[in-house]
């Protein structure tokens, strides 16, 4: 809209930011609500609209998670108010703007922004995860324990801007809290660990190599998550702003003597986002 670029005026929990449509929406997942100054309580499963119908709209909305799940931060991406501000009130307010002819011409629209909070189960009520593999200097978890997981639905718990997940992350009943969600140079370096040649690196890398590699990978213990025999694939954190998903790698064996191994970065892939994901913590 033309009139982002002047705006500087609406408080967001005490920062500026960017003015407020006519419409807020609060978006309430799984583990919790969301509670109003003036318009009560969002429940989970509700998407719940705010008018916003001049220039005295202030409403405060904090997130009240339920029991044994934790607020985690307000989810984030365009048009979302609060994006990854990890307290639980967010205050928003267009008070004081009477007469500025962009703040009344943009309550006049359509325009709609988003509230959302993330929710996580607390740790205690998740399981630790116990099934993994050492490679690399580093504690893996088996690929398939994140199987169903979307980039999307990981990047919620984990942001991908922080790599290591938060206190009291939990994915599929898992306690992945202090675990990082691996990118393609921590895949590249794990699958190099196993005798790679030519070494792998890159984004997105594909090459037709001996298959004594990954005899060496499944004789470590990692299981095959895929349609193949010998694949094994699952989701890798990305910051690109042009990939919404990342994908890699996909090991398979093709043949009796050869294997091929594919790295790649793809957000149209995403029936690839099904397998898993790969996560890893220090030793």
């Amino acid at each position: 809209m033309k009139y982002l670029a002047a705006v500087k005026y609406l408080v967001l929990a005490g920062l500026l930011g960017i003015l407020a449509g006519c419409k807020i929406a609060v978006i309430v997942t799984e583990g919790g609500q969301v509670q109003s100054t003036g318009s009560g309580t969002c429940l989970a499963g509700a998407v719940c609209i705010h008018e916003v119908t001049d220039t005295n709209y202030t409403e405060s909305f904090t997130a009240v998670a339920d029991q044994s799940w934790q607020f985690v931060r307000w989810n984030s991406g365009t048009a979302f108010f609060c994006g990854d501000s990890t307290a639980p009130t967010c205050v928003i307010s267009n008070v004081g703007l009477a007469g500025n002819t962009d703040a009344e011409a943009f309550v006049a629209t359509d325009f709609s922004y988003y509230l959302m909070p993330v929710f996580v189960k607390s740790a205690s009520s998740s399981n630790p995860i116990t099934d993994t593999v050492t490679a690399a200097g580093k504690e893996w978890a088996q690929v398939d324990l994140f199987a169903g997981l979307t980039w999307d639905d990981i990047n919620a718990v984990c942001p991908a801007n922080s790599a290591v997940c938060p206190d009291g992350a939990s994915l599929n009943d898992l306690d992945v809290s202090g675990w990082t969600w691996a990118d393609v140079a921590d895949l590249n370096s794990l699958f190099n660990s196993y005798g790679v040649t030519p070494a792998m690196s890159g984004p997105s890398y594909r090459n037709q190599i001996g298959q004594t590699w990954t005899e060496a990978f499944y004789a470590a213990g990692w299981r095959a998550n895929g349609g193949a025999p010998g694949a094994t694939y699952g989701v890798v954190r990305t910051t690109s702003t042009t990939d919404s998903a990342s994908f890699a790698p996909i090991i398979q064996d093709d043949s009796g003597d050869q294997a091929d191994t594919r790295l790649t970065v793809d957000k149209d892939a995403l029936t690839y986002g099904t397998g898993g994901a790969w996560f890893y913590k220090p030793i």
